[in-house]
């Protein structure tokens, strides 16, 4: 899809929405097809936790508005299957890098997403492994375990 800005991409937004949400959940959907985005932007119900890493690797981008302090560890998923995951939480950002970061509001994520679509594939393929590597850092049960011996000892 190409839009007035010439930026060509597919988006996919996944979860169910709570009852009290169904009236906006619906008017986004209706307002997608209002502005002729057809398949390119599609609404899907929310999956099993076991089902969100083969969702994850069909995509390069994932875009995760949560609050700081709040832990979401979908986060942490999408980067470790190949994604370039800008987020709202500071506390990812801390983790991630100060790139990754990006305000609660629709004009900054837009003009965030506009610069990681321009990005040449090499380029966002060399930020997705950068972010991978930054994330698992310290994830591992070793990393765990050393954690563990020196909360237990103290």
């Amino acid at each position: 899809m190409i839009s007035d800005e010439k930026a060509v991409f597919t988006a996919s937004f996944y979860g169910t929405a709570l009852a009290q949400d169904a009236t906006y959940k619906a008017n986004l959907v209706r307002r997608s097809a209002g502005l002729g985005f057809g398949e390119q932007v599609r609404f899907f119900e929310g999956v099993p936790h076991a089902a969100a890493p083969s969702i994850f690797n069909r995509h390069e981008i994932y875009v995760n508005l949560s609050s700081s302090g709040t832990y979401d560890k979908t986060m942490l998923e999408a980067a470790a299957c190949g994604c370039v995951v800008i987020a709202a939480s500071k506390d990812f950002a801390a983790m991630a890098g100060e790139r990754y970061l990006v305000a609660e509001d629709a004009k900054a994520v837009a003009d965030k997403l506009r610069e990681l679509l321009a990005l040449p594939d090499s380029e966002r393929t060399a930020l997705a492994s950068e972010l991978r590597t930054a994330v698992l850092k310290g994830q591992s049960l070793k990393d765990l375990g050393a954690w563990l011996v020196v909360e237990l000892s103290s």
